[in-house]
């Protein structure tokens, strides 16, 4: 598009504030209904599954998105602003059963949240009236909570604090840090999509490099930079011992 504009040259006449919010938008609101039509084809032949998803944005607003899961893809339904509502089984079973009732109840074959308790008395209202639909917990959220309560076992708290210790002391320090990338070849944090699920794959990178950490805090180079005889340092050199 920017060529394009480039070799029409300065004559180029941009849209008009109506042609933007008129003709054009509208073509493009019909450009991604066509869209649903192969979503909608899928529903209609295998079925799919409505998931919600709630969380609360940089406002401090909570918000919960609904979105339709089938071979054909995921599709956005909507996202709902409910942070002035009380948001109770009635509530969220109410949300659902106005977009299964637009889908078509013949089409969904069940329904997945998070495991909140609100959610899990949810069944019971949708069982009632829907007893052909599933209701389903969402499998990664399980995940994660049982993540958080392995974490809480002393054991691997302490480890997990360990481990802490040492990520801090490396990434508290540039040097250090460039000292750990030159030994590691790599980078240790870990990103997890929350932040139990983090924790472990940085228990993970640590235990992969293990023997090359055991060499960086061995080595001349770290101990000339000084920062071993601090707290912190001390404390890392300590773990990795």
């Amino acid at each position: 598009m920017l060529e394009a504009i480039e070799q029409f040259g300065r004559g180029l006449r941009g849209p008009s504030p109506y042609e933007m919010s008129g003709p054009f938008l509208q073509k493009r609101k019909e450009k991604v209904l066509d869209g649903f039509k192969e979503h909608k084809e899928a529903w209609e032949l295998i079925g799919c599954s409505i998931m919600t998803d709630a969380w609360i944005d940089r406002k401090g607003r909570g918000v919960m998105n609904l979105v339709v899961h089938s071979a054909h893809g995921v599709l956005f339904l909507d996202s709902v602003d409910c942070s002035g509502d009380r948001k109770d089984d009635k509530y969220i079973f109410d949300l659902v059963d106005r977009y299964i009732e637009e889908i078509g109840e013949q089409h969904v074959v069940q329904v997945v949240t998070d495991n909140a308790s609100v959610n899990t008395t949810t069944t019971r209202l949708l069982t009632g009236k829907r007893p052909s639909i599933f209701w389903n917990g969402c499998t990664a959220h399980c995940l994660d909570l049982m993540l958080e309560d392995i974490g809480k076992l002393r054991t691997v708290e302490e480890t997990i604090a360990s481990a802490r210790q040492v990520i801090v002391f490396l990434y508290a320090h540039t040097r250090v840090l460039d000292l750990m990338r030159n030994f590691l070849k790599k980078d240790l944090v870990c990103s997890g999509v929350t932040r139990f699920a983090t924790a472990y794959l940085n228990l993970k990178s640590l235990l992969d490099g293990q023997k090359e950490l055991m060499q960086l805090f061995k080595s001349d180079e770290i101990e000339e930079l000084g920062y071993l005889k601090q707290a912190k340092g001390n404390k890392a050199n300590k773990v990795v011992s």
